[in-house]
């Protein structure tokens, strides 16, 4: 899958598909403002993975546990609407 190119709170990121290390799910690179999803993840985890590393981008400054709790809930209410993930 070819990297995407979002705008979140008026800057540029890069959403990158890559293999991480089996036991890494995704990163966020704010210096380099790229965010790195795993593409070895199952849909569910791969909808929970890229709203964790968008709110690290969106909201630097946010606790951990926060960004984690937040993510969960958000990826599973746009997973009980039918949210998936289309191969492209």
């Amino acid at each position: 899958m070819k990297p995407l190119r979002i705008n979140l709170r008026g800057k540029r990121y890069t959403v990158r598909h890559c293999k991480l290390p089996r036991s890494v799910d995704g990163e966020f690179d704010a210096d380099a403002k790229v965010l790195a999803v795993n593409e070895r993840l199952t849909h569910r985890a791969h909808l929970d993975t890229v709203v964790h590393e968008t709110l690290h981008a969106c909201l630097p400054d946010a606790a951990e546990e926060a960004i984690n709790e937040t993510a969960c809930d958000i990826a599973r209410l746009l997973w009980r609407l039918g949210y998936r993930r289309c191969e492209v």
